[in-house]
């Protein structure tokens, strides 16, 4: 058997996610190359969508534009955020520092995911937040002025730290979290240039260049800040373009391919 064929790696998931939501608060238009079609990144843009911006289909293969109001509105009914964890607590995140009341809920399955690690130090920010009986949602939150925080993770999350830093650039306010347990992945591009993972703030994907600083302190653990002097550092790019690194977990149903070619050893 001879094997041949091209094999376009699909978006990488949680960047993905993130390229929405920075181009959402952009002011501007992007094209989104490379965007992974998931329901969970369709989560994310539903969720979007009903805030106001305009986001285009995600199709295989296609370029996303995302064209973003001069501020998101208050939704008309509550955010199905699907089985997305993703799109509920960095919309927590986002939602916090906008003047109106907005209701996050999902499926059964994501209506059972803890909610509470998001949610308490948003309060602490000045986040009005209406928890359901237990810990998970749905939640409604009412956003507005926000103040600064310094938070240590109950555990080191790329969620956790990207809805609480995502709150400090919409906010304007300067916000300082310490993971407990070494660095959680950087995807939201907000904790340095010493990460090492392809954040999206220093490839200025879609509208937002986020600048931090890190904290090395070795006594109290690795930890990011999202500015340092009462604002929280951004840069507004219109028509900037974007495109998510391929995620190389989806390569990996692809590695057994060449076994099937009888011309390899």
């Amino acid at each position: 058997m001879i094997v041949r064929g091209t094999i376009t790696v699909p978006g990488d998931k949680s960047i993905t996610h993130r390229a929405l939501l920075f181009a959402a608060l952009s002011r501007g238009s992007c094209l989104i190359s490379g965007a992974l079609t998931s329901l969970d990144a369709r989560s994310t843009a539903a969720v979007l969508r009903r805030l106001g911006v305009g986001v285009g289909a995600l199709r295989r293969g296609a370029r996303v534009r995302v064209v973003a109001p001069e501020a998101l509105s208050a939704p008309d009914g509550p955010l199905d955020c699907g089985n997305s964890g993703t799109t509920a607590r960095l919309g927590l995140g986002v939602l916090a520092g906008h003047p109106f009341r907005s209701t996050l809920t999902g499926d059964r399955s994501l209506r059972r995911r803890p909610m509470r690690r998001v949610t308490e130090p948003l309060v602490l920010m000045g986040a009005g937040v209406e928890p359901s009986e237990r810990d998970g949602l749905p939640v409604t939150i009412t956003g507005g002025r926000l103040r600064p925080l310094r938070w240590e993770l109950p555990v080191s999350s790329a969620q956790l730290k990207g809805a609480l830093l995502l709150a400090g650039v919409v906010g304007r306010v300067p916000v300082r979290v310490r993971e407990p347990a070494g660095r959680s992945r950087d995807v939201s591009g907000v904790s340095g240039e010493g990460a090492g993972e392809p954040g999206l703030g220093r490839r200025r994907v879609c509208g937002r260049r986020v600048s931090t600083d890190e904290d090395r302190d070795s006594q109290q653990g690795p930890g990011v800040k999202a500015g340092s002097d009462g604002k929280a550092h951004h840069q507004i790019v219109p028509e900037a373009d974007g495109e998510p690194p391929p995620d190389g977990s989806e390569a990996v149903y692809t590695t057994p391919i060449p076994a099937l070619d009888n011309r390899t050893d």
